[in-house]
């Protein structure tokens, strides 16, 4: 939906197929709700590459999905480090329950090596946006560790293959995710949602709504009543 083929929900109406909807409890609230798409994609991380109890997990990014990221990973008993450039994204980052919160430098590996017992993380999540991404994620990750890609920035050239394949390193990759988990998660309370939501315009200043959105976590249209 408002992807391929098929109008997303700007359009006056939507059409959608019957499978496709989930039913939200009333315990969860609109807010919440609106955030079930990218917790379903952070749950998907780890479906496809499991954690144990203990392990050492850097997450790269700490936008929308970073941030659902990093609470997924310490539910599942993860210790979770998290590193980007924005101090606030940071400070987020901490109260939402990372470990430890880094920005990027020179000697980011060396400090992720001697978080994580001299060999590096056990699993690098890297959802940077970027494409300088999953070369760094590549020098942080341990030998036989793992790097779950969440980016869809197109392609890197700078990759080295050589190292990933001498250290046996496994690649993962994941998009969407299983709805009704998140919806679960959401209503237990489990998932905190509400500091990625930083602004609501009402539907007459949506134009003002997509500008903002550029630059903020998450921006949210309310409908007329």
């Amino acid at each position: 939906m408002g992807i391929d083929r098929a109008d997303g929900c700007f359009a006056s109406r939507v059409c959608v197929p019957a499978d496709n909807l989930h039913v939200v409890p009333p315990s969860v609230t609109d807010e919440q709700a609106v955030l079930v798409e990218p917790l379903a994609a952070a749950i998907q991380t780890f479906e496809l590459s499991p954690l144990y109890p203990g392990d050492r997990v850097v997450v790269l990014g700490a936008g929308r999905l970073g941030a659902l990221i990093l609470q997924v990973a310490r539910l599942r008993g993860a210790r979770v480090i998290v590193v980007t450039r924005s101090q606030e994204k940071r400070r987020r980052a901490k109260k939402l329950g990372a470990h430890e919160v880094l920005a990027p430098g020179t000697d980011l590996s060396r400090r992720i090596r001697d978080m994580c017992g001299g060999l590096g993380a056990d699993m690098v999540v890297e959802a940077t946006g970027s494409v300088d991404g999953l070369p760094l994620a590549l020098e942080l990750v341990r030998p036989r560790g793992v790097i779950a890609l969440k980016t869809t920035c197109g392609q890197s050239s700078s990759f080295d293959v050589t190292s990933a394949v001498v250290r046996e390193i496994q690649i993962s990759t994941s998009r969407c995710g299983p709805f009704g988990k998140a919806i679960a998660m959401l209503r237990e309370g489990k998932v905190k949602v509400g500091p990625l939501i930083t602004a609501e315009f009402p539907f007459r200043e949506i134009a003002r709504a997509l500008e903002v959105a550029e630059s903020e976590a998450k921006v949210l249209l309310v409908p007329p009543e």
